[in-house]
């Protein structure tokens, strides 16, 4: 009974914080019919944009002839943003607006005349946050506007993670599409066409055509310290993977190097800050299997279709960034008594040292004699 009681509390939380946002946004902007000219919003960097893909593609399915404008900021220079993992084909232009005063991201969405806004909101946006855009959006003279909600309300976190389960970032931005008649689609991610990629890849990396061997990458970085499994758990999985012959890649960027010069040996290959992200995406193509944190190219995995295992910290709400479930994996120690912290301070990260590599390494085996 006490827990049928604050599962109606979670929702009544959720339904008063969102709720409010779509009755003010059903007061300010008028329903949208046939729009000829449509700006969405999503911001970050690789696993934000990715998990917005879907949501673009069914807005270019639904509105085929309509002019889709992106508007986004990837947070700074160095993160990669919309515009370098995107097909073309889904958009008109993409606006990075990183660095833009208030005035200039005024005069840019007014000026172009747009029918229709879609705010694809960020999982732990807030409400203000959401209402300040709502109120800037209409001030910009956009009539229709959809999509003012806050992914994640923070109460009763523990027993969220515990006893409710949460839609995936990409089912949530899907949902969000609801008020235009569009539901029910397959998830679709529009990267762009690789194959100029795929052919440096084949002179750098000739190996990992060799169909004899098994080459599996391990994505060894993170963005949030939070998210690493430890070094020596990288070291334990690499050599286990290689006692049976298998090929390494080491996945990362620049600020991985340190560690992947500390991890390289014979049979794992180093292309940590070497590649763009697209000849990442050429080289993750065509991989057996993914091994990787919650960071970008865990996402950038499944977006080429190669299978991904992601090993997760307990540090937010389960499900909301895990791969797709089909043919992906997830490792996560979601039962500990700190678990969600949401906390950017956490040294220790538990969650993460009882991710044991053994365990890790056991899917590994079983999901490569699968693809043998």
């Amino acid at each position: 009974m006490l827990r049928k009681l604050l599962i109606f509390y979670v929702k009544l939380s959720y339904q008063l914080v969102n709720g409010s946002l779509a009755f003010l946004a059903l007061l300010l902007f008028k329903k949208s019919i046939q729009p000829a000219k449509i700006l969405v919003q999503r911001n970050g960097s690789i696993g934000d944009s990715i998990t917005s893909f879907p949501a673009i593609a069914a807005l270019k399915q639904k509105f085929p002839n309509a002019q889709i404008d992106i508007l986004t900021n990837s947070g700074s220079q160095q993160f990669v943003g919309m515009e370098s993992l995107l097909d073309a084909h889904y958009y008109n232009r993409i606006i990075n607006y990183f660095g833009w005063s208030k005035k200039k991201q005024y005069q840019e969405i007014r000026q172009n005349n747009y029918d229709l806004f879609v705010n694809l909101s960020q999982d732990k946006t807030t409400w203000f946050l959401e209402f300040r855009r709502l109120l800037f959006i209409k001030y910009c003279g956009i009539p229709s506007a959809i999509g003012f909600e806050v992914g994640t309300v923070k109460v009763l976190l523990k027993f969220q993670n515990k006893f409710m389960r949460h839609l995936s970032e990409r089912a949530r931005l899907l949902k969000i599409l609801k008020p235009l008649s569009i539901e029910g689609v397959k998830e679709q991610f529009p990267v762009p066409y690789i194959g100029a990629e795929s052919e440096k890849i084949s002179v750098l990396y000739p190996h990992i055509f060799n169909s004899s061997t098994k080459n599996i990458g391990l994505v060894i970085g993170a963005k949030r310290v939070q998210n690493k499994w430890p070094e020596s758990h990288w070291e334990k999985l690499i050599e286990k993977c290689l006692s049976k012959g298998i090929h390494i890649y080491l996945i990362g960027g620049q600020d991985d190097q340190i560690l992947a010069s500390r991890l390289s040996k014979s049979s794992v290959t180093n292309t940590c800050g070497k590649l763009s992200i697209l000849e990442t995406a050429a080289l993750i193509k065509h991989l057996d299997l993914v091994i990787s944190n919650d960071t970008g190219p865990m996402h950038l995995s499944y977006a080429v279709e190669t299978p991904v295992i992601g090993i997760f910290s307990a540090w937010q709400l389960q499900n909301v960034w895990y791969p797709p479930h089909e043919n992906n994996e997830v490792f996560i120690k979601s039962d500990l008594s700190c678990a969600p912290c949401y906390s950017n301070s956490c040294t220790f990260n538990a969650c993460m040292h009882t991710i044991l590599p053994e365990h890790v390494f056991e899917s590994v085996t079983k999901r490569l004699e699968l693809n043998s």
